[in-house]
């Protein structure tokens, strides 16, 4: 099983469609590569996940900062967010409900994560904000309509959110901004450090 192809170049990991229990959009960073945190997929180390990591045009999914207006990169943006409500379709045509279906983003990609899940609301398996928020300075409109039903969500510095379809005995720790992060299946990889989590999501 093949999903329809994406807008954007998306590299894959772990178990094939057909056998995999939930799906993982995983979204980088500014400056950063899918391949880059698709490597997330080998620490973390769950065999009954299929990872999906997009890659952002030049690097970056939108040209200004997160918490610049939203019109300055507008026509990024819905571009963006295109791309990720395309792999959202695919895997719900591929039988992947979006219980089955988590999305993890780091600093920018964690932005436009937690951005897409604002304006489709509905429940999610997981959603993960590294180093991110809403998109938009504190006075923008959050006129998003429905929300969403009670997801595992989190916005943090470091954090590993469990998703529901593993065991509790499977799930990985989390790891707070002051703790070093480490996962039974081993390191995290240096962009995921707390040190760098910590920087301001651009």
């Amino acid at each position: 099983m093949t999903l329809a192809a994406p807008p954007v170049r998306t590299l894959t990991a772990g178990a094939p469609l057909t056998r995999a229990k939930a799906a993982v959009i995983m979204l980088h960073g500014r400056d950063a590569t899918a391949q880059g945190i698709l490597s997330l997929a080998d620490v973390l180390a769950y065999p009954d996940l299929h990872y999906l990591a997009p890659q952002a045009p030049g690097g970056s999914w939108y040209p200004a900062s997160f918490l610049a207006p939203l019109q300055d990169s507008e026509a990024a943006l819905s571009r963006a967010l295109a791309a990720i409500a395309a792999l959202s379709d695919g895997l719900s045509d591929a039988g992947f409900s979006s219980e089955r279906t988590v999305l993890i983003g780091f600093s920018q990609g964690g932005c436009l994560g937690l951005e897409y899940v604002a304006r489709n609301a509905r429940r999610y398996g997981a959603v993960a904000g590294l180093s991110a928020g809403l998109i938009g300075p504190e006075n923008t409109p959050r006129n998003y309509g429905a929300r969403c039903r009670a997801p595992p969500c989190s916005s943090a510095a470091a954090m590993w959110i469990p998703t529901s379809p593993l065991p509790a005995r499977r799930r990985p720790p989390v790891c707070c901004a002051n703790s070093a992060p480490t996962s039974r299946r081993g390191s995290i990889p240096a962009w995921a450090t707390p040190s760098t989590m910590t920087r301001s999501a651009r």
